[in-house]
C-alpha cells in the first residue's frame, strides 16, 4: 500500500457518519423503551434489550478509531497511519455488523406487534434484498 493512500481524515469522517447512524438508531430505541416500558410483551421487551444492547455495541466501535487516533503521539508517523487504516477496517466491519443486527431487530420489533412470530422471517428478508443485490452487483 502505498502512502498517499493512508489519510487519517478520510478515515475519522467515515466513522463520524457511522457513530451519527448508530447514535440515532440508539436514541430512537433509548426512547421506544422508556416511553413504552411496561405495555410489551416478553418478546418485545428481549428484543428491545438485544436492539439496545447491539445498538450501544456499534456506537462504542465506531468510537473506537478516534479514539485511538487521539491516544497515539503526534505527529503521526507512515507507521502509525498504516496501524490506524488496518484497525480502522477491523473496527469497521464489527461495527458493521453489531448495526446490521441491531437493524434486524429494530425490524423484528417494529413488526412483532402485527406479524408475531413471522415478524422474524419477514425482517430477514428484507434485509436479505440489499445483501442479495451487494452480492449480486458484479453481474449486473
Amino acid at each position: 500500500m502505498s502512502d498517499y493512500a493512508i489519510d487519517v481524515g478520510d478515515i475519522l469522517g467515515e466513522f463520524r457518519l457511522l457513530v451519527a447512524v448508530s447514535g440515532i438508531l440508539f436514541g430512537f430505541l433509548l426512547n421506544v423503551a422508556v416511553f413504552k416500558g411496561g405495555e410489551e410483551a416478553s418478546v418485545q421487551v428481549f428484543l428491545t434489550i438485544l436492539a439496545l444492547s447491539f445498538a450501544a455495541i456499534s456506537v462504542l466501535i465506531f468510537l473506537l478509531p478516534p479514539v485511538y487516533h487521539h491516544s497515539r503521539s503526534f505527529p503521526i508517523t507512515q507507521e502509525e497511519k498504516r496501524k490506524l487504516y488496518f484497525r480502522s477496517h477491523q473496527f469497521a466491519l464489527y461495527g458493521m455488523l453489531t448495526l446490521i443486527l441491531t437493524i434486524y431487530f429494530s425490524l423484528v420489533l417494529a413488526f412483532y406487534s402485527l406479524a408475531s412470530w413471522q415478524s422474524f422471517i419477514l425482517a430477514a428478508v428484507i434485509l436479505g434484498v440489499p445483501a442479495s443485490l451487494f452480492r449480486l452487483r458484479r453481474r449486473l
